[in-house]
C-alpha cells in the first residue's frame, strides 16, 4: 500500500552514534531510553538542533511516494547507472575504498545473490553512512557501510578487508532479518548467528519498514531508508528512467523477430524473375 509522504522542509537526523544511525546493532543490544532518545528523530516535524557528528537529509515542499509494504526480498529496480549517477551528484566527496561504480556494482551482485533488492539496500547504505561521509564511530577505511558490531559510540565495531566483503556482510544482515535462509556464500556477517537466537529479531522483518525499532531504535528508521529510495527513483526518472517498467516484456519485444514483408508482386512476375535469376 503507497503512501504519500509531504516533506515540508522535512529534517532527518541521522545521528553519529555509533555509527550514523544507529547501525545493525541497536535493536540487537537493547540500548538505554536515553540512547533511544538522541537517535529517534520524526519525518512529521523538522528538528533544529544539530550536532557536530550530525547529517542532515532535507526536501523543501517536496512529495515523495513511499512504498510502506515494500518487500527486503526482491530483485532491483533501478539500473545500476541511474544508482551510480545518483550517489555521485549526491555524494560527491563520497569517501569509498573503491570508485562509486564498483560499489554499486557490488552491492547489485551480492544482493542478487541472496535475493534481496540492491537498490534499497544501496539506499540504506547511504542513510547509515551519511551518503558515505561517515562521522559517527566506523570510518570509511573499516568498509562497514551497515554499522555491524558498532555497541557504542567508543566502539568501532566491524572491519573488512575490502568493500566487496563489507556489502556482503551488509546483505547477509539483511538475509537474517528478512528470512530463514542461509546465505550462498560463507558468512562473514559477524552478528548473523546472534540474530538467529533472537527470536523477537531473527527472520521479522519482511518489508523495509519493519526495520524500524528492529535493525535500529529508530521507529521512524524505515521511512529514512525508502525516502532515500524514493529520491534515486526520482534522479533516474528525471534522467530517462520509467518506473514500473517490465524489463521481461521488453526484453521479449527485443529478441521477436520482426515479421518478413509480404511479397506483393504476382506469382507469374515471381516466376519471370526467379527464371531470369533475380
Amino acid at each position: 500500500m503507497k503512501k504519500i509522504f509531504k516533506l515540508a522542509v522535512v529534517t532527518f537526523m541521522i545521528v553519529g552514534s555509533p555509527s550514523i544511525t544507529g547501525g545493525a546493532l541497536a535493536a540487537e543490544n537493547r540500548p538505554s531510553p536515553a540512547q533511544i532518545a538522541l537517535k529517534n528523530s520524526s519525518v512529521s516535524r523538522p528538528t533544529t538542533a544539530i550536532s557536530a557528528n550530525t547529517t542532515t537529509i532535507s526536501a523543501v515542499n517536496t512529495e515523495y511516494n513511499i512504498d510502506r509494504g515494500l518487500t527486503i526480498a526482491g530483485s532491483a529496480s533501478l539500473p545500476q547507472e541511474h544508482a551510480v549517477s545518483f550517489i555521485k551528484s549526491s555524494a560527491p566527496t563520497a569517501k569509498l575504498n573503491c570508485s562509486v561504480d564498483k560499489i554499486v556494482e557490488h552491492y547489485y551482485k551480492e544482493a542478487e545473490k541472496e535475493g534481496i533488492r540492491g537498490d534499497v539496500a544501496l539506499a540504506q547504505a547511504l542513510v547509515e553512512t551519511g551518503f558515505f561521509k561517515y562521522g559517527g564511530s566506523v570510518n570509511y577505511k573499516q568498509n562497514n557501510f551497515c554499522g555491524l558490531g558498532t555497541t557504542s559510540s567508543a566502539v568501532r565495531g566491524a572491519s573488512f578487508p575490502t568493500p566487496e566483503m563489507g556489502v556482503r556482510a551488509h546483505i547477509q544482515h539483511l538475509l537474517v532479518y528478512s528470512s530463514k535462509k542461509n546465505p550462498s556464500e560463507r558468512i562473514i556477517d559477524p552478528r548473523f548467528d546472534t540474530v538467529k537466537r533472537l527470536p523477537h529479531l531473527y527472520a521479522t522483518s519482511q518489508t523495509w519498514m519493519e526495520l524500524s525499532g528492529r535493525w535500529a531504535a529508530d521507529k521512524g528508521y524505515g521511512v529514512k531508508v525508502l525516502t532515500v529510495y524514493a529520491r534515486m527513483t526520482e534522479h533516474a526518472e528525471k534522467n530517462g528512467y520509467k518506473a514500473g517498467k517490465d524489463k521481461d516484456k521488453d526484453n521479449q519485444k527485443k529478441d521477436t523477430p520482426k515479421p518478413k514483408k509480404r511479397d506483393k508482386r504476382s506469382f507469374e512476375d515471381r516466376i519471370d524473375d526467379i527464371l531470369r535469376g533475380k
